[in-house]
């Protein structure tokens, strides 16, 4: 797999990582990568190839809770469909978004990310999961 195609892939899942509320009574969320995994050829969780944890690992973005639409430095996801689960403003669940982009044929790319903020706990830190296109599994924490 080429550096300029992984580039591409990886880039998007900086955007949707761990937050920090930006506003009292906003629903946009500052992001920060934590940690970023992989699932080795035995199953087992294992930190990322270097070259994942370079664009990865610090990258802080923002996303909106109401809207789904990741946005930060270099990446975007105003170009994929959104989709808000649940939006987090309730006590039981957690902010749960699906970003899917269905790239030209020519392109051959298409990616879907899954990403849960656990907005439903008590503190001021909220954890997150996001499950990234080419399996990388990235977390962080929330404030």
């Amino acid at each position: 797999m080429s550096r300029r195609f992984l580039a591409a892939a990886i880039m998007p899942c900086i955007i949707l990582t761990g937050f920090s509320r930006v506003g009292a009574a906003s629903d946009v969320y500052e992001c920060e990568v934590l940690q970023v995994s992989v699932v080795d050829e035995k199953g087992r969780q294992v930190t990322a190839p270097s070259f994942e944890q370079r664009y990865l690992l610090g990258t802080r973005f923002m996303v909106d809770s109401r809207t789904g639409v990741l946005t930060g430095k270099n990446i975007s996801t105003s170009s994929y469909e959104n989709k808000v689960l649940a939006d987090g403003r309730t006590h039981k669940n957690p902010l749960t978004v699906i970003s899917s982009y269905k790239g030209k044929a020519a392109d051959g790319v298409n990616a879907t990310f899954f990403l849960t903020v656990n907005t439903h706990v008590s503190g001021s830190e909220k954890t997150f999961f996001l499950k990234g296109m080419n399996g990388e599994l990235i977390s962080g924490t929330c404030k």
